[in-house]
């Protein structure tokens, strides 16, 4: 049955087993959203940590914000001086798009810091 294997060079077959590993690797990592939450955990972090994991997202997700909020004031504090540049205050639209992304800025602030504050009351009461 397997007869043409063996008629084929070493070259050949070289190649056939690495495109069947290539294409094994692509495969499972294609598929690793799905698996990943049945396979046992292998990472070290999530084997040999003292702390819950509650508390540990609590933690990055406070760190994340931290980022987000220090990323969302330097923009606030570069869309100001945009508001006191020449071409604003020629050119009303632009005023007004500037001035829209400043309002939005600050409402993505205000629900950082609310969900940062929430954040602290959950990290406080365990």
């Amino acid at each position: 049955m397997f007869e043409y294997w063996k008629n084929l060079s070493s070259t050949l077959k070289l190649a056939s087993y690495v495109v069947l590993v290539a294409s094994g690797l692509v495969s499972i990592s294609a598929a690793w959203a799905v698996i990943e939450p049945f396979a046992p955990a292998h990472r070290a972090y999530v084997r040999q940590s003292e702390m819950p994991i509650l508390d540990r997202l609590i933690l990055a997700q406070l760190d994340i914000n931290d980022v987000r909020r220090d990323r969302l004031i330097g923009e606030a504090k570069s869309r100001d001086l945009e508001l006191q540049s020449d071409q604003a205050k020629t050119t009303p639209q632009y005023k007004a798009i500037v001035q829209d992304r400043v309002d939005r800025i600050k409402q993505e602030l205000e629900s950082i810091d609310k969900q940062s504050g929430n954040l602290f009351k959950e990290q406080k009461s365990r």
